[in-house]
């Protein structure tokens, strides 16, 4: 038995770049949807990145692969994602 897609192939350059597009555009429309929260807890006085998750985490807003918890690795490439949008 053969696991996978077989009409993918491995190392297709063609097909990489495609799946590589497509998952930066998918995570900068979720930094765009995220930073409202990150500005809203910023403002209350969240300063490093840790509070920062902290404060996304009480609101209940779900982490970058579904999950609830944040890490400051996670907030710092929101913020970064965020800031290629605009």
């Amino acid at each position: 038995m053969r696991l996978g897609n077989p009409r993918l192939l491995a190392g297709e350059p063609a097909y990489s770049m495609q799946a590589n597009a497509a998952q930066r555009e998918y995570a900068r429309r979720r930094a765009a949807a995220v930073a409202p929260y990150i500005d809203q807890a910023r403002r209350a006085g969240a300063v490093t990145l840790a509070e920062i998750a902290e404060a996304l985490m009480a609101r209940g807003v779900p982490a970058p692969r579904g999950g609830r918890r944040w890490s400051p690795a996670q907030v710092r490439r929101a913020m970064l994602a965020a800031t290629q949008v605009a």
